[in-house]
């Protein structure tokens, strides 16, 4: 499933290091908004539904950052759960990560509640990384985490080592999915990146490692650099 494509009219979705897509419709927040009154008319574009951008970085320098930024994400949480489409970015490394910076940006008493708002209201998630490409240029790798009911318990009891955000995107990409690495060991399938570039910008290097072996096996290249080796006929023979 096509996000672009997706019937997403309510609900929190967040783009990580996004690129200019973004950068008009950033600013909204600019620490000033106080509520959702604040948040200016929207286009005649969007009488559908209401869409609403707040941003979570670039904001203003006069303010304690990390009161606006709590100050932001609890509008962007109710907006979304009041039937809002609230569209944002936000600065972190994958979707995992986004989800903890998330619920750490408020106090600990506050966690279960935080939890359960996040858990009811969020979406999508889409993280970027840009990736030097074969020719010259730079090609972009994605990380999609959907919500479904095992991301929503995931985010309620927290990760653990048995449970993490990685394995649930890593089975889900019959659902829209997929993690950075499945889509790295995609450009290199294809002919866009480099080993080495691969490898340099992978989540999990081991995890993509046996996704690039099996790449060059199926395409008949050599997946080590071990040669010679040979069975030892003699080996079971009985000790003279």
């Amino acid at each position: 499933m096509d996000i672009a494509e997706a019937d997403i009219v309510e609900g929190l979705q967040l783009v990580l290091q996004p690129g200019d897509i973004l950068k008009e419709i950033e600013g909204l927040g600019n620490g000033h908004i106080q509520d959702l009154s604040d948040i200016p008319a929207l286009e005649p574009d969007f009488q559908s539904f209401a869409v609403i951008t707040l941003a979570l970085t670039d904001l203003a320098g006069d303010g304690d950052i990390g009161q606006e930024l709590h100050l932001n994400l609890d509008i962007a949480l109710t907006a979304a759960e009041t039937g809002h489409l609230v569209l944002s970015s936000l600065h972190t490394v994958n979707a995992g990560s986004t989800i903890n910076r998330i619920i750490g940006m408020f106090e600990k008493e506050e966690e279960k509640q935080i939890r359960i708002r996040l858990a009811d209201s969020l979406r999508w998630i889409v993280c970027q990384r840009l990736l030097p490409q074969i020719g010259g240029g730079r090609v972009a790798a994605f990380e999609i985490l959907g919500s479904n009911l095992r991301v929503r318990d995931l985010i309620l009891q927290g990760e653990t080592e048995e449970k993490t955000f990685y394995d649930i995107i890593e089975g889900s990409q019959a659902f829209g999915m997929m993690t950075f690495d499945q889509c790295i060991a995609e450009h290199y399938r294809n002919g866009l990146i480099n080993k080495e570039t691969a490898l340099a910008y992978a989540s999990q290097r081991a995890a993509l490692g046996r996704a690039i072996d099996t790449i060059r096996a199926a395409k008949g290249e050599k997946t080590t650099s071990i040669e010679g080796l040979a069975i030892d006929e003699g080996y079971e023979e009985p000790f003279k």
